[in-house]
């Protein structure tokens, strides 16, 4: 209407109207913190009661209303993804043993999902390895060449239909998300001299790795090659933030919630590959070459996540001031 009418109407009316929009703007505004406001008083209130029920059974967590208060977003979001994900496994799984690795794509989902509101609440990168995040981004596009035209990898239940590809596709989309603010929306928050682990040799020992040991679920080499790349770029992805971690006293962006469900994610897949792995036996090969390989695998990731946890806790543990072994930063 300004951009029409706005050189005829009075100076009066469009300052009018003006003000009119401002004011509608700062009461939405208002209107949504409002809104969130209640919805983490409501979460908060909904947490207590479950505390109060498990100290019932025996069970103290401990934890004080205004620890709650202050964690109230991270709950009110933990709340939002056990109701997501019962929903969708009502509507999209058979409850099967192997739809452990949707839950684990979905709880990897909720890892960079943390990690993108600390970055939006503190506007800031520091911490977080850009090395670590472009593995990441190899490793899902990998995973997704192989599950987007290939069956052999996915749940056999109905989450491996379209959930699994879905959550994949999500997960990257984050992970993107999180190089933009590291590349360039946050650059001058981002410690490019603490992350200087060499990984451009990590997709090559991947995609070698693949060549020479893959099971053969997909019945294509190159399907089969491009899975078996993304798990062995999956197992190396962490070592970027180690050696970032081991060599920076501050944690800056790296949410402790990231480092939690980065860890569970990856201890729900690699219970499930270790329970079938005597299954990618080749029948016309008296060892289980693939299935060791796998195992292999996800033994790396299982080792180099427990690093990843346990380096995170010292630092928690000690505060923001931390060297790994002594004054000098340990070199991996």
């Amino acid at each position: 209407v300004l951009e029409c009418w706005g050189p005829a109407l009075p100076s009066s009316v469009t300052i009018f109207v003006f003000a009119a929009r401002s004011a509608a703007l700062r009461s939405r505004s208002t209107l949504r913190k409002a809104m969130a406001s209640a919805m983490a008083d409501k979460s908060v209130a909904l947490t207590l009661g479950a505390q109060d029920l498990l100290s019932m059974f025996g069970v103290e967590l401990g934890y004080s209303e205004k620890q709650l208060e202050q964690n109230a977003f991270q709950i009110l979001l933990y709340q939002s993804f056990a109701v997501v994900v019962i929903v969708l496994w009502s509507l999209f799984s058979d409850w099967q043993f192997s739809s452990v690795i949707t839950l684990s794509s979905a709880v990897q989902v909720l890892a960079y999902m943390m990690l993108w509101i600390q970055i939006r609440k503190t506007s800031s990168v520091a911490g977080i390895s850009k090395n670590m995040l472009l593995l990441q981004v190899f490793s899902v596009v990998a995973r997704l060449s192989s599950t987007c035209f290939y069956n052999g990898y996915l749940p056999t239940d109905r989450s491996g239909q379209h959930l699994y590809q879905a959550l994949d596709l999500l997960c990257l989309g984050l992970v993107m998300s999180l190089l933009w603010a590291v590349s360039f929306a946050h650059k001058h928050t981002y410690d490019a001299q603490s992350d200087s682990c060499h990984m451009w040799w990590m997709p090559l020992a991947a995609a070698a790795i693949a060549f020479l040991v893959h099971p053969s679920l997909n019945n294509s080499t190159i399907g089969d090659m491009y899975w078996t790349t993304a798990l062995w770029l999956e197992s190396f992805s962490m070592v970027p933030q180690i050696w970032m971690m081991s060599r920076k006293r501050l944690h800056g962006s790296l949410s402790h919630h990231f480092v939690a469900a980065t860890f569970v994610a990856r201890v729900l897949v690699a219970a499930f590959w270790f329970h079938v792995y005597p299954e990618l036996k080749l029948r016309t090969q008296s060892w289980n070459y693939p299935g060791y390989g796998v195992v292999a695998a996800y033994g790396l990731q299982m080792l180099v996540v427990s690093d990843f946890m346990y380096f995170y806790l010292c630092k928690a543990s000690n505060g923001s001031a931390y060297t790994m072994g002594g004054s000098e930063p340990i070199v991996l």
